[in-house]
């Protein structure tokens, strides 16, 4: 079984740019969404970063989603095999992987979740 079995194909992207509130609205039916600056991918922010990260810690709901994304991202190819995304996963310590097809397209979100 390959990432593209697994992946959620529906990624949610933002603007860096993007005020905390909107990222709230624009996360409803989603576990995280792919920060963007221009075309290039810089960050993730999930629903625990804003939880956690800014409602909990009583931080100003006017900042943006830069302030508060994790800039830490891993990334692989649609076929790369499950025991290879579990490894990636687990070796970059992060939560998702990025998942680009052979021509370079982020066409999925893998997460811890969707292997277990």
């Amino acid at each position: 079984m390959e990432a593209k079995h697994v992946m959620q194909r529906s990624v949610g992207t933002i603007p860096a740019d993007t005020p905390l509130l909107d990222a709230v609205q624009a996360m409803k039916n989603r576990c995280a969404l792919i920060v963007f600056k221009g075309d290039e991918p810089c960050g993730i922010v999930t629903r625990d970063d804003l939880v956690h990260g800014v409602i909990a810690a009583g931080k100003p709901t006017n900042e943006t989603v830069h302030e508060v994304m994790a800039t830490r991202l891993a990334d692989c190819q649609d076929d790369t095999a499950l025991s290879q995304v579990r490894s990636l996963i687990s070796d970059d310590n992060v939560d998702h992987l990025l998942v680009f097809d052979s021509e370079e397209r982020l066409v999925g979100l893998v997460s811890e979740n969707d292997i277990c």
